[in-house]
């Protein structure tokens, strides 16, 4: 699972290598039959901290901005 993938690599200081994997989390939760947008929204949560490990504040904010859409659906 992408997700896990990128929870790993996060712990293993590899935050810009986990952001893709998030990515891929958050379109395929997003395209799944079983959407679930709470879970969507802690993909986008955890994508936004890995965007700030490596300096990208903007990308950070969208991604905490889309969590808080999905967390209030």
């Amino acid at each position: 699972e992408c997700f896990a993938v990128a929870s790993m690599l996060v712990k293993l200081q590899r935050p810009q290598e986990a952001i893709k994997h998030y990515q891929n989390a958050v379109q395929f939760g997003q395209k799944s039959s079983v959407r679930d947008d709470k879970m969507i929204a802690t993909y986008y949560v955890d994508l936004g901290k890995a965007f700030l490990k490596v300096g990208e504040t903007s990308q950070a904010k969208t991604a905490f901005q889309s969590a808080l859409r999905y967390a209030e659906k």
